[in-house]
């Protein structure tokens, strides 16, 4: 089955600096702002969401997991399956995390 995927709300994080004013907030928080900001642009419920994909491209001292800590910090379920992309190159990791989703969910 050929399934059409559409994108309903966008949002992306704060472009920062080295030492500049957002290096003291972790960056599963600013991923969990994304999320809600993207939720409530189109007043989706949470319990709705089934999985998060998110890239982060500098990862050292995030911790483990970053999507998933930013998903819990929205105040998604457990349940919700979260991947996060960690490449290098900030355009094919923004470009992968349209297209992955798009091609999971039109397997479904």
């Amino acid at each position: 089955m050929n399934k059409r995927v559409v994108i309903v709300s966008a949002v992306r994080t704060p472009i920062g600096s080295f030492m500049g004013g957002l290096s003291t907030v972790p960056a599963p928080k600013l991923g969990a702002a994304a999320i809600k900001g993207a939720l409530s642009k189109i007043n989706l419920d949470p319990k709705l969401v089934d999985e998060v994909f998110m890239g982060n491209v500098i990862q050292a001292g995030v911790g483990q997991a970053p999507a998933r800590q930013a998903a819990l910090f929205a105040g998604l379920s457990e349940e919700v399956v979260c991947y996060n992309s960690k490449q290098s190159m900030c355009i094919w990791n923004e470009s992968r995390n349209v297209c992955c989703p798009s091609n999971r969910m039109r397997r479904r």
